[in-house]
Formats: C-alpha cells, structure tokens, sequence
C-alpha cells in the first residue's frame, strides 16, 4: 500500500480494493506440502473449509515455523493470541490459553517494518495498546497511519477514542470533529 504522496493511488480502500491476498489453504499447501501429504482429505478439508479464529491458530503457526518471514501468518497469530488472552470477559479460563505480551511481540515488528499489512497491523497495535492503557501508545500509532492516510476515518475514531481514554480531552474533542467532519464529507446528510 503506497500513499499517494510517494506515487501510490491514494486512499486506503482503493490501494486495498486492488490488493488480491493469497488464500490461506494455497499458502500452506506451498509451504507445506508435508502437512498436506501426511493428512491426505483430511487436510485438504481443514485447509479449504472456513475456520473459526482459534481454529486457525495451527496452519498459522506452521506456515510461520515454515516461513518465518509471512507477517500475514506473525499477525495472525497476534491476533489470535491478544483476543485469547482477553477473553476472560467471555469465557472463565480461556485467557489461559492465550498471551499478550505474545501478540504484542508478534503484532510490534509488523506496524514497525514497511510492507502490505503495515497499516492493518498499526491498527491492530494501536487497538490493543488502547485497550491495554497506553493511550500515548494508540495515538501514536494512529497518528503514524494517519500520516500515510489521512482521512482514515477508522484510525480517526481509535485515536479519539484512545485520547479520550487517556484524559486529552482537548485532542478528542478535536479528533472527534475531524471524524464528523470527514463522514459528512464521505456520505453527505447521512450521520
């Protein structure tokens, strides 16, 4: 995804609208056609049909051991890891299971390092430190997409929200009217 001050096509949708990702059943057959072959239809099965999040954990985990360079697999097994961890509001033990400090060390290198899911994994980070407390954290790291995307109205209400959480009234207040200001722009009379 390229800005569109460094020669890209501009908004975020639109970079993401032309971005064709590789599916996660041909990615692991390519990177391990040991699993595939050892598991015959089973496998085949597992691989093709959706999973649910938690379920997705162990091709994810096998395609990074496979490749470690595959940040969609490192983010992916962040995210898994962070909404485990925090899911002792749902369900009694299933926090057990997961672990923060894991996903951050996973999900950190990916909105740190230029690449396709540097801004998806920005989001994320600033999403999971604003819920973790670190409200300077979030707004930073909302403010490094707003930077390559500035209208992103989704990095906008993070960082509002993030701000306000943190006690920098004054910044959310401001945030928030550059939020309204920005639907009433994209979608006209419609709030």
């Amino acid at each position: 995804l390229v800005p569109e001050s460094q020669g890209g096509g501009g908004g975020f949708v639109d970079d993401v609208q032309d971005f064709q990702p590789c599916q996660p059943a041909r990615l692991l057959r390519r990177l391990s056609p040991r699993l595939v072959e050892e598991g015959g239809d089973r496998n085949h099965d597992l691989l093709d049909r959706p999973q649910p999040l938690f379920g997705v954990a162990p091709q994810l985990k096998a395609a990074l051991a496979a490749d470690s360079t595959l940040t969609d697999a490192q983010l992916g097994i962040g995210v898994v890891e962070y909404f485990k961890a925090g899911a002792k509001r749902y369900t009694l033990g299933l926090s057990l299971l997961g672990s923060k400090k894991k996903a951050f060390r996973l999900v950190t290198p990916v909105a740190d390092q230029a690449g396709a899911l540097q801004p998806a994994a920005q989001l994320l980070l600033a999403y999971m430190l604003k819920e973790d407390g670190d409200a300077a954290g979030a707004v930073r790291y909302c403010q490094r997409l707003l930077d390559r995307y500035p209208d992103n109205r989704t990095a906008l209400r993070l960082m509002r929200d993030a701000q306000y959480r943190g006690g920098m009234l004054t910044a959310a207040l401001a945030t928030g009217r550059r939020v309204e200001k920005e639907v009433l722009s994209a979608t006209p009379g419609n709030r």
